[in-house]
């Protein structure tokens, strides 16, 4: 009676005991599934990677070619631009410049939300794996210390170059290098373009000024042996064909200059033929008698302006357009 007593509290005792352990361990699969599906959920929806908005300094457009300068040292831009592309007429002008610049200032604001949510992301997944029992840190067996000191593991320094988690960088400098460029290189390609306009004008010029002086030859009867004259040869002659014309100019001529004195006007200086030549060559001799300056040919009564008129008014208007191919 006491032995069947005794094993009937035994198998009563082992039955209570295997149902409790069954529970917790019914309990403990109960709660490891419900701990991976909120990891499962919680990685489906934080580990994703954003990607970053593009800069509009990446891709810079050229006439004819595109060229990505964005890997190149900002202080190497200008000498890179001007040096080796100098031929390259650039599409984009200074308030182009301007405008992609402040797109990529707020393109880089963006980026730098965009590098904090990628952080994030990367930070839970750090969490799944300190709850899954991953390592995060590792010792450093590469150390020399006599203590190992520790660093992330390399599957984490892995799964960490995948994440986004820093701006790409930005610096306003390319930009302001970029600009000096272009307006190096447009203010050398105005300057061209003013050269050779400059030169067109004046090839222009020389050939409506050797028109004109053959017209003047044939006009007034000029003889030049030696080919085509100058033009102070050809107005040399015009002023030998009157001389109120001849007189007037060399009183102008001093009057511009009277560093040698005013020989040139008693060199010219005319036999008067009646009263009013006399009158003209006496004042005229009087000054060149007291010369001071040569002032006095455009201060006195008959001066040069006044002589011009009396000589031939179609002469005097060819001799003074010749005065328009000397400027």
């Amino acid at each position: 009676m006491n032995s069947t007593t005794i094993k009937s509290y035994d198998e009563k005792d082992l039955s209570y005991r295997a149902k409790g352990i069954i529970s917790y361990l019914l309990d403990m699969e109960k709660e490891r599934k419900a701990t991976e599906d909120k990891l499962r959920t919680s990685a489906t929806q934080s580990f994703k990677i954003a990607e970053f908005l593009p800069y509009r300094w990446n891709t810079v457009k050229y006439k004819g070619r595109r060229r990505n300068i964005h890997a190149m040292c900002p202080e190497n831009v200008e000498f890179y631009v001007t040096t080796f592309y100098s031929d390259i007429t650039f599409v984009d002008d200074i308030n182009k410049i301007d405008e992609n610049e402040k797109a990529d200032k707020e393109i880089h604001e963006k980026n730098k939300l965009i590098a904090a949510e990628n952080l994030k992301s990367f930070e839970a997944l750090k969490s799944l794996f300190v709850n899954i029992g991953l390592p995060l840190r590792c010792k450093n067996e590469k150390s020399r210390k006599t203590i190992k000191d520790y660093k992330d593991c390399d599957y984490l320094t892995e799964i960490r170059s995948y994440f986004k988690v820093t701006a790409p960088y930005f610096d306003s400098y390319q930009y302001a290098s970029f600009k000096n460029a272009v307006l190096k290189q447009k203010a050398q390609k105005e300057q061209e373009e003013q050269t050779k306009l400059k030169e067109a004008e004046i090839q222009k010029k020389k050939k409506e000024m050797e028109s004109f002086i053959l017209s003047l030859v044939a006009k007034w009867g000029l003889s030049f042996p030696d080919g085509m004259p100058g033009i102070a040869d050809v107005k040399l002659a015009l002023r030998a064909k009157d001389q109120y014309l001849n007189l007037a100019a060399a009183m102008e001529s001093v009057r511009n200059d009277w560093n040698d004195g005013c020989g040139e006007v008693e060199a010219v200086l005319f036999n008067p033929y009646n009263r009013f030549e006399t009158a003209i060559t006496n004042e005229l001799n009087n000054i060149c008698a007291d010369f001071n300056d040569g002032r006095q040919f455009r201060d006195c009564t008959y001066n040069y302006t006044e002589i011009y008129k009396l000589a031939n008014q179609e002469l005097y208007a060819d001799y003074m357009k010749l005065n328009t191919f000397e400027s």
